[in-house]
């Protein structure tokens, strides 16, 4: 019998595409089986060839994978869930009772009140990031983007506005006629935050309650019309001028009316102040927010913060207080 000769082969090859000798294995060129040799190119220039092919037909691959996945729909989905279900059981998530957020570093408790589920396989489905830095990443991101297209972004808003005004009045006014109990509880939500943590607004609704109630007793009205437009300062000015007259007990947290149930002479963190007028409201006669009177009464020269306690004590009893015509 004739023997087989023994084929030798070339340690190396040179690639015929990039011009490069490299090892003859399978890490640098394609082998084909069926022919029992290595083929040229290597490797790496095939792939480059077929990214560059890629590149110039993506238009075409994209439509023919979409009509693959929209005809092979089902088949795909069912695909899909075995195979994640094959790597649940290969891979067993822990159960997590709580979770560090990425960005702040704080360990929290694993639920929806602090982190955001999204019902996924990964991360028992839970974000990685805690609710409160997620927006406030949100927030960044979309404040940078807006920075970035200020004039583009107001632009575009105005001239949508513009071409959809009638549908976009339309639109309001149904949304709000569905959703009014919605709104309201919302609106109330906010005002309460805000006159809780923003002395410039808790001075704004007191200040225009006091002037409301003064011209009500007066016989006078405000007529649906701001306070702002007749006040000859800003409420941003007031809060200067009310703080720069506190005594070292008094802050915004402590402004309020006597309660001699509460108050101990002993503990300044019982009392409380008010805005007190250097000379008595009771001296100005005035029935409309326009005459010269209203405007000595509420000019910040007459305006002080003063102890509810003495405010209550002095009434109508002290000098300053006794009606006279101005």
């Amino acid at each position: 019998m004739r023997s087989k000769k023994k084929i030798i082969r070339p340690k190396t090859k040179i690639c015929t595409k990039c011009g490069i000798e490299k090892d003859l294995n399978k890490n640098n060129f394609y082998f084909r089986e069926k022919r029992n040799s290595y083929e040229l190119p290597c490797i790496e220039c095939r792939n480059e060839e077929q990214k560059q092919y890629y590149k110039q037909n993506i238009t075409s691959f994209q439509e023919r994978n979409k009509e693959y996945r929209k005809e092979h729909k089902e088949e795909l989905a069912k695909k899909n869930k075995e195979w994640r279900e094959k790597k649940k059981l290969e891979n067993p998530i822990p159960i997590e009772t709580e979770r560090q957020c990425k960005n702040c570093k704080i360990t929290k408790p694993l639920n929806e009140e602090y982190f955001i589920y999204n019902g996924s396989n990964i991360r028992n489905g839970y974000s990685v990031s805690c609710i409160e830095c997620t927006k406030t990443k949100l927030k960044e991101k979309a404040h940078r983007r807006y920075e970035k297209h200020k004039t583009k972004i107001i632009a575009d808003a105005k001239e949508h506005y513009q071409k959809n005004k009638d549908k976009k009045k339309e639109y309001n006014k149904q949304y709000r006629k569905k959703n009014r109990k919605k709104i309201t509880e919302y609106q109330n939500k906010r005002v309460v935050e805000k006159y809780n943590s923003d002395p410039v607004f808790y001075l704004r609704y007191r200040m225009s309650g006091a002037i409301r109630d003064g011209l009500s007793y007066k016989d006078g009205s405000k007529k649906g019309k701001s306070i702002l437009q007749y006040l000859p300062y800003t409420m941003a000015e007031l809060k200067i001028h009310i703080e720069n007259q506190f005594e070292s007990w008094m802050n915004w947290n402590n402004h309020g009316r006597y309660n001699p149930n509460t108050w101990d002479e002993k503990d300044t963190s019982t009392w409380t102040w008010q805005i007190d007028h250097i000379d008595p409201h009771a001296n100005f006669q005035y029935k409309s927010m326009e005459d010269e009177t209203f405007q000595q009464c509420w000019a910040l020269s007459n305006l002080r913060p003063y102890s509810a306690k003495k405010n209550n004590e002095d009434g109508g009893s002290r000098i300053r207080h006794k009606k006279h015509n101005h």
